[in-house]
């Protein structure tokens, strides 16, 4: 069974590429093999092309800290709007497209990765707060739309509230939870087979 993994080139996207080829061929997609596939998805689509795709897991946009969100100007969130919400809509088209030209029987799971920023206001992290808030939205829009009109796809987010072990962009207090690659890669795996599931998950 075929898994499409938008960011794998990221630390989570890496870590999951390993972690789930115990049961899945993983595709790995980013910019270095498939260039802009946000703009220009037809590479990616025809490398799929007549596959059985199971499922799709979007490990995108990822964190930094910096200044106060106004701090950078008017349009402060020009720049990270691409890669923290425009990526995460063009992997959903793309996952609907690929279940479009599939007749598996049971839904495509695309499973979209949050964290805490989309919920709590991160200072420093204003654009990754504002866009991960917006990401909800955009999965359970799209999930709200393909129930509706019948599509063979299911849109999910899972949302990870602890830092991820291993990410050096982290700044870890002493006895702070930390989630192992395993716990997500895990979660991923549950999801994948629950089609018929809640649009939300949490891993805390």
């Amino acid at each position: 069974m075929v898994l499409v993994l938008f960011g794998a080139s990221g630390h989570v996207g890496r870590a999951l590429t390993e972690l789930l080829s115990d049961r899945y061929e993983v595709v790995g997609v980013s910019r270095a093999e498939y260039g802009d596939w946000t703009a220009e998805p037809g590479p990616l689509l025809d490398a799929l092309a007549g596959r059985e795709v199971h499922g799709a897991v979007a490990a995108l946009g990822g964190w930094f800290v910096g200044a106060p969100l106004l701090d950078a100007g008017p349009r402060s969130l020009d720049h990270e709007y691409g890669s923290h919400l425009a990526s995460h809509a063009a992997a959903c088209w793309v996952s609907r497209e690929l279940a479009r030209r599939q007749d598996r029987g049971t839904p495509l799971v695309h499973i979209a990765l949050g964290g805490i920023a989309g919920i709590e206001p991160c200072v420093g992290s204003g654009a990754i707060s504002v866009f991960g808030a917006a990401q909800e939205m955009l999965i359970r829009v799209t999930e709200a739309e393909a129930r509706a009109a019948g599509e063979p796809v299911a849109f999910r987010e899972l949302k990870i509230l602890a830092p991820v072990r291993g990410d050096e962009r982290n700044d870890v207090a002493a006895g702070q939870r930390v989630v192992e690659p395993e716990e997500i890669a895990g979660r991923v795996r549950a999801l994948l087979q629950e089609p018929g599931g809640d649009w939300s998950s949490v891993l805390e």
